[in-house]
């Protein structure tokens, strides 16, 4: 077998098989987010705010600083994220006992048991759309989808692509989103 047969497959050369990862990366993504706002919407948040609730301890507090990395967003992005979720009593405030300049943030009693709930409607919801694929096909899922986290996360702490120059999980991206 040639090096050039090597390369090619059921989708094709290299370039194609990167080609439909990105189409199937961003499929899923769309998916998803459609997935979250269907288990989100009986519970009346909406998808960011149920992110910044999973995003924080379900007891004791977390720093905007802190929040903002795990959300992937910039620490006053986070606090606007908050501010939505303290004026619906899910989240309160609170001075850090070393720096009372710092804020901190942590649930409320009400925003612990709305936690509990979206972790149970999102685990019932994702429980079924799998029921049908087989135990042996969601564990490859998950080892594949664990090899491409450390490969991204890799590949994106060594800033490797030149062609993505400029861009940065939280800064925005060359084509000017962001996150």
């Amino acid at each position: 077998m040639t090096k050039k047969e090597l390369h090619r497959d059921k989708y094709g050369t290299s370039k194609a098989r990167v080609g439909r990862i990105q189409d199937l990366v961003c499929q899923l993504g769309r998916l998803l987010e459609s997935y979250d706002e269907m288990c989100l919407a009986s519970l009346a948040i909406t998808v960011t705010q149920g992110y910044t609730i999973m995003a924080m301890p379900q007891d004791g507090d977390v720093g905007m600083g802190a929040l903002g990395e795990a959300l992937g967003v910039a620490p006053s992005t986070a606090t606007r994220m908050v501010d939505q979720l303290v004026s619906k009593r899910l989240v309160e405030r609170r001075s850090a006992p070393k720096d009372r300049r710092a804020v901190r943030v942590a649930l409320t009693e009400s925003g612990q048991r709305l936690r509990r709930e979206l972790e149970k409607a999102t685990a019932s919801c994702f429980l079924g759309a799998l029921d049908g694929i087989s135990a042996s096909r969601q564990i490859a899922t998950i080892e594949a989808l664990e090899l491409v986290n450390a490969s991204l996360g890799e590949f994106l702490e060594t800033g490797s692509c030149t062609a993505c120059k400029g861009g940065s999980p939280t800064g925005g991206t060359p084509n000017g989103g962001g996150t």
